[in-house]
């Protein structure tokens, strides 16, 4: 009885928290971090993931031939050192905000800035390879740590990328020496990658598998979106499963996790649409939403949350997403100690991103305030 009551107490007391994300997908984003800042931290909560998402061009070969910046002109502007040092400096009046003690965790990723449809997750490139002038590393990375490192951060975690599968499987060699580098400027932050919780090579066949295993030997955590199909009658056991089929689909490219290595949710969340995923069409019962968490919709005519069912049903997915976190860290083979809600459109119960408004539940923020 008393073991139980120590594992009860140690659930409760120390387990992974659900966190906020605030979403930086341009400059308009950068521009209004003071605002957003100030409604995230109402809520009190211990950490907070902040994604900053560039730009890019590229070819039919779904090669990266340029990055862009997405100025709040509405432009995407091709990168000089004036653009990087506006970049730079917005990012650093954005992060000032947020107070030493929080967990702050960063994502960075790149997003097509043609609309040709080409998901990140199949973008190609190699982040230390110049286009134009500038890498990914140039352009996303390297100015952030300066950021962090300037305003002297120190409960960090960054992951290099996110939801980006093919430039990992294609150049582990190239994240392997980023992590290495700045884990010799950095010694008390933490540095990993992110995937998708399916088609996690982006198409790409992994061949350097040496460099892959030192790779994910290096990471103090994996990441991933945690958008796996699931029965509405099981959700706590389907967040309790996630992990391992996440890493069955690594194992499947003849590499392995470390049993230590933690894993995060980097997105978690569901958006209520159904298996059209067009951002217009709205689950009509809890079994269509669960079979497609990752859609979601941004119209609030079509607010799948409106139906009683479904907003109970989104209530409970919230409460048993947390009960898990609670229990996750008790775990001793890949636990998940992080876990950051996708905070806009109808995903967004906690009213950060604009246009969230109709999507927000007080019941599910008084749930994170108080877990």
């Amino acid at each position: 009885m008393k073991f139980l009551f120590f594992l009860l107490f140690i659930s409760s007391s120390y387990g992974a928290k659900l966190s906020p994300s605030l979403l930086i997908f341009h400059e308009w984003d950068l521009n209004a971090c003071p605002q957003r800042i100030k409604k995230i931290l109402d809520l009190k909560t211990e950490g907070l993931q902040v994604l900053i998402s560039g730009h890019h061009e590229s070819n039919e070969n779904k090669t990266v031939t340029k990055y862009k910046y997405f100025s709040d002109t509405g432009r995407y502007i091709d990168l000089n050192k004036e653009v990087l040092l506006t970049f730079k400096q917005k990012v650093k009046k954005c992060l000032e905000l947020i107070p030493d003690e929080t967990k702050l965790a960063i994502t960075l990723h790149i997003n097509d800035s043609r609309s040709t449809g080409y998901w990140r997750n199949f973008i190609i490139f190699d982040p230390l390879d110049k286009k134009q002038g500038y890498s990914y590393f140039d352009f996303l990375i390297k100015p952030v740590v300066d950021v962090l490192s300037e305003l002297k951060k120190k409960n960090i975690n960054i992951s290099l990328q996110g939801e980006m599968g093919a430039t990992i499987f294609a150049y582990p060699e190239s994240y392997l020496a980023i992590i290495k580098r700045l884990k010799r400027d950095q010694p008390l932050w933490q540095f990993g990658i992110s995937l998708n919780f399916n088609e996690i090579n982006g198409g790409i066949r992994l061949s350097k598998y040496k460099k892959m295993q030192e790779l994910l030997n290096s990471l103090d955590f994996f990441g991933f979106s945690a958008y796996q199909p699931f029965a509405p009658n099981s959700i706590y056991y389907h967040f309790n499963n996630s992990g391992a089929n996440f890493l069955k689909q690594l194992q499947a490219h003849r590499v392995v996790l470390p049993k230590t290595t933690p894993l995060h949710f980097r997105e978690v969340g569901i958006g209520g649409g159904n298996w059209k995923n067009d951002g217009w069409s709205p689950a009509t019962n809890p079994y269509e939403a669960s079979a497609n968490p990752y859609a979601g919709l941004y119209e609030p005519k079509n607010n799948p949350w409106n139906d009683s069912t479904m907003k109970k049903f989104r209530y409970k997915y919230h409460k048993e997403l947390i009960r898990f976190l609670k229990s996750s860290e008790l775990r001793t083979i890949n636990p998940v100690t992080e876990a950051f809600l996708w905070n806009t459109g109808s995903w967004d119960p906690l009213n950060l991103y604009p246009g969230s408004e109709p999507f927000k539940d007080l019941s599910i923020i008084d749930e994170i305030i108080r877990q």
